[in-house]
């Protein structure tokens, strides 16, 4: 059984870490988190065609570089105007390792 991280009410969906009420009530109500999410997805679909889910088949190791690659270009844009890209790409690599790590667990 999971139980919700805000109230630990029982979590229907084993994946979620929110009870239903929660989500309705605290996640729904992060615009930026919703928004954040909306541009993730948005970079991930611009490269649908060139680079699919390869990510997929990338070692935890060669994530763990590409999100280190990522944070440096972070580094170097913090005067720029595309830091918020950038943002988007370090967190599409912790999300890419995210999931992969979370895949070595089981």
């Amino acid at each position: 059984m999971v139980l919700c991280a805000n109230c630990n009410g029982d979590v229907t969906d084993d994946t979620a870490v929110f009870c239903a009420e929660c989500w309705n009530e605290t996640v729904q109500g992060r615009e930026a988190v919703t928004q954040f999410a909306a541009q993730m997805e948005a970079k991930l679909c611009e490269h649908n065609s060139t680079r699919g889910d390869s990510w997929r088949r990338m070692s935890t190791q060669s994530l763990f570089q590409g999100l280190c690659a990522e944070v440096e270009e972070l580094r170097w844009a913090w005067d720029k105007e595309d830091k918020q890209v950038e943002c988007v790409d370090v967190a599409n690599f912790a999300m890419f390792l995210w999931n992969r790590l979370k895949g070595e667990e089981t």
